[in-house]
């Protein structure tokens, strides 16, 4: 697949991918920061890189102005009415034109108009999509507009997840407790990048001047989102509670203007209004000396995915203190990078205290979390495990999917046992066991070479078809050879289609009929169903699974010519043998056939309805939906298979 080529330079051979973003706004957060380092690592791993995103408002942050020349950048001014979803219909438009030319896709954020719409379409034209849900599946996060996402999880989302070849997480524990509502794609974790940040030649003393805070004074640095899961109104607080009483904050960030009137109020309630500092948003040299004049870094998050910021300090060899909110921190605590304390003031403050009291301990923790960041954080790495991520998903992307592949998607609890809800298998056979005892003696009519016993067919079908284990004999009958090498059974015989079976009256206690009454011709039924009343015992039973003559299954099958089943199977089943087609004629096959057939008071007579028709979808996921559908629309006479139990009463 060939590479987006800019404009007046040749096409390129490298591998290509669009990373999407649901917007850019000057109050984006710790999303953006990760999508901008992840395009960043890509493109210096040799991948053409282009980067998308709506811009809400013009208002083009600077974070995408920084960013490598490397990667293309392709951003469209959010429009109503889609802009409060994350969308711009430019862009959506350029994606139905653009998304084919790639060879893979990153989504940054679930919830977001383009990332739905990259998703459904990038499936279609067989290019992966890898999602990164930077937090959005976490149950706290999906507490925002709760009853919506509750709605629309099952519905919408789990289709949406479905349809990625991975979800891409940031943290074990976001894995871990992520809330996928039964997908089954696989997850991936992959640390973010982080560059290493050289604070050596910063400024920090030009740094604090500008932003007023005092020469000597320790600065406890915040940096991200102004959002209420950051939990700034505890930083105040918990500055307010230091020993050391000459500490100012200094807030790096910008966010909705109630949460800082949130902010603002506390610094007020708690005295140290003059000890705050806001700065804004911040990038480039100002956002290095913000880490050059910081004697700690602190982030008490009620929850945090991965914890960019944080990360970034330790990078800059800041002594970091973080709330165990912060999925990353039983890591960090372990490597000796950072400090981590529950969410609570006081005892936050006194972790604070202790490395504004003490440099040699500061110094240390801050070399520890440079070496920390360099050995698992290093962009390169990072690129090369996006890479090895990004090949499993083109193969699995670019891989036509089996049948098997398609019922596992749409019935996930085939893993459960091998079987959906909707198998006339299982039903049929757990119904077929209960009628058996130790002593009982079966025929098998129409047992065929018993391709249900074949190695790749699933334990369960194997186990709850072997009547052997369950009988005291089973013997075998067809009128096709093959039936000689049927290993199932303990007695084998071929038979004449029109001839009498070579078995007394009355030898056995049950009969078996698996998809075989559809076979017989109309002029042969009255004799068929004579002869196996003659060989079943007196309070036996016949037990037959049939389709049905007025379900839709066996209208198409009359329409289409016998000469055409074994082409039209061959499409539909895969690795059905050819061997196991047969013409059918279809003169036992309905309940008014088999009242005639079997009449009272000779015979108890039971039949029921059963869907089926999906097994005749195919590896089509569309085919396996409509054939859902017809199925619960269908009226019970019209049921594709009928479940046949008659039993011959005494005397």
């Amino acid at each position: 697949m060939s590479s987006p080529s800019r404009e007046g330079e040749p096409a390129s051979t490298a591998r290509s991918a669009l990373l999407l973003l649901n917007s850019v706004a000057d109050t984006s957060g710790g999303s953006l920061r990760a999508a901008v380092n992840i395009a960043e690592a890509m493109a210096g791993g040799g991948v053409d890189v282009t980067f998308s995103a709506p811009v809400v408002r013009g208002g083009e942050h600077r974070t995408i102005d920084l960013m490598d020349q490397r990667v293309s950048r392709r951003m469209f001014l959010a429009s109503p009415p889609v802009a409060r979803f994350g969308g711009s219909l430019r862009q959506l438009v350029w994606l139905s034109r653009k998304v084919r030319d790639f060879d893979e896709v990153q989504v940054h954020s679930l919830f977001s108009l383009s990332a739905v719409y990259a998703v459904v379409l990038c499936p279609l034209w067989r290019v992966p999509v890898l999602l990164w849900p930077h937090g959005s599946l976490d149950p706290s996060d999906l507490r925002k507009h709760e009853l919506l996402k509750r709605l629309i999880g099952p519905l919408v989302t789990r289709r949406i997840l479905d349809r990625c070849a991975a979800l891409l997480f940031t943290a074990t524990r976001e894995s871990r407790i992520a809330v996928t509502y039964g997908s089954a794609t696989p997850h991936e974790v992959i640390a973010l990048p982080v560059a290493p940040l050289r604070v050596e030649g910063a400024s920090p003393a030009f740094w604090r001047k500008r932003h007023g805070i005092p020469p000597e004074a320790p600065v406890v640095l915040f940096l991200g989102r102004i959002d209420p899961k950051k939990r700034l109104p505890l930083l105040i607080e918990t500055l307010s509670l230091l020993e050391c009483r000459d500490a100012h904050l200094a807030v790096v960030g910008d966010g909705p203007d109630s949460e800082r009137a949130l902010a603002v109020e506390t610094a007020r309630r708690c005295g140290v209004t003059d000890r705050v500092h806001w700065t804004g948003w911040l990038e480039g040299e100002d956002r290095v000396e913000a880490f050059a004049a910081a004697a700690v870094f602190a982030l008490l998050s009620e929850y945090e995915n991965f914890g960019l910021s944080a990360i970034e300090a330790l990078s800059a060899g800041c002594p970091t203190v973080i709330s165990d909110g912060v999925f990353l921190a039983e890591d960090l605590v372990r490597a000796g990078a950072a400090v981590a304390v529950p969410r609570d003031a006081h005892l936050a403050a006194k972790a604070i205290d202790e490395l504004l009291n003490s440099p040699e301990q500061a110094a240390a923790l801050g070399e520890r979390a440079r070496e920390l960041v360099a050995r698992e954080f290093e962009p390169a790495a990072v690129a090369a495990a996006l890479r090895d991520t990004s090949e499993r998903s083109m193969v699995t992307a670019t891989k036509k999917p089996t049948r098997d592949d398609v019922i596992a998607r749409l019935y996930p609890e085939v893993v459960a046992g091998g079987y959906i809800r909707q198998d006339g298998f299982i039903d049929f056979y757990i119904r077929v066991q209960s009628l058996l005892t130790p002593d009982s003696v079966v025929l098998d009519f129409g047992a065929g070479r018993g391709g249900w016993n074949d190695p790749d067919t699933p334990s369960v079908f194997r186990e709850v078809r072997d009547l052997r284990s369950k009988a005291a004999r089973v013997v075998g009958v067809d009128v096709d050879p093959v039936v000689l090498d049927n290993t199932s059974l303990d007695e084998a015989h071929q038979i004449d289609p029109a001839g009498r079976i070579p078995f007394d009256d009355e030898t056995f206690d049950l009969v078996l009929a698996d998809y075989v009454f559809e076979h017989v011709d109309r002029g042969d039924a009255p004799s068929v169903a004579a002869e196996l009343g003659r060989l079943l015992k007196p309070g036996g039973w016949l037990c037959a699974r049939t389709p049905n003559k007025l379900g839709l299954i066996a209208i198409a099958a009359r329409i289409v010519p016998n000469r055409l089943h074994v082409s039209t199977l061959r499409h539909l089943q895969p690795g059905r043998p050819a061997e196991d087609v047969f013409p059918t004629r279809y003169a036992m096959n309905t309940k008014r056939d088999l009242r005639r057939l079997f009449p009272a008071p000779e015979w108890t007579l039971v039949t029921y309805g059963h869907p089926g028709i999906q097994q005749y979808a195919g590896a089509s996921a569309l085919m396996w939906r409509i054939a859902a559908g017809v199925d619960r629309l269908t009226p019970p006479p019209m049921a594709p298979t009928l479940m046949v139990f008659a039993r011959k009463n005494l005397g």
